[in-house]
């Protein structure tokens, strides 16, 4: 493949370190000529720094990978060092994300209607869903509570699943007590682009 693993011994500092890495990424990126034709060579390079991260071997590897991919991630041909506190975060929003689907298939969610008023003819022309979580341990949670751990993830599209299934049983509610009420729910652009959306609807 294209992945390599460098241990480099006897630094003094993570500057040094630095320093290092920049001389090895200026010799990879060095042009060169192959069959007539200049090539260039760009890398991502990941590293974490022993005893800072106190952790075995193959965690180092994991860790210096996982800074690697950082690193492609924020454009490439660059260095990025393993940042400990990022990884707890993503080890936490990751722990949080399965417990919201936990949440999700034990029917912990809700959606509240707020109705949409046209004040000039006084009447209720439609109706807002709104989802909370009647967490078990923390009461009744706000989307701000968990949407921002939502966005951006897998979850997107099961929760907006779960948002308009509930929406059309609270039209088949309305229906059934003579209401024609127009129920409006809110998706995620990335649920909505999704190739099997219209499908699935």
């Amino acid at each position: 493949g294209d992945e390599f693993v460098l241990p480099i011994n006897q630094l003094n500092s993570r500057t040094e370190c630095e320093a290092s890495l920049q001389r090895i990424m200026g010799i990879i990126s060095h042009p060169y000529s192959f069959d007539g034709e200049h090539i260039q060579v760009t890398a991502s390079m990941g590293y974490t720094l022993y005893p800072d991260d106190e952790n075995d071997a193959d965690t180092l590897i994991r860790h210096a990978d996982q800074a690697m991919y950082q690193a492609k991630q924020a454009g490439r041909n660059r260095i990025q060092a393993f940042d400990a506190a990022f990884d707890r975060n993503q080890r936490a929003r990751h722990i949080q994300n399965l417990r919201i689907q936990e949440g999700i298939e034990c029917g912990e969610f809700m959606l509240y209607v707020q109705p949409k008023i046209d004040m000039r003819l006084r009447q209720v022309i439609g109706v807002e869903a709104l989802a909370r979580w009647k967490h078990p341990e923390h009461g009744v949670l706000t989307p701000k509570d968990f949407l921002p751990l939502i966005e951006g993830t897998e979850l997107e599209i099961p929760f907006g699943q779960w948002a308009i299934r509930c929406a059309l049983d609270t039209i088949e509610k309305f229906l059934k007590s003579n209401l024609a009420i127009p129920v409006a729910v809110n998706i995620s652009p990335r649920h909505l682009q999704h190739p099997s959306f219209t499908q699935w609807v």
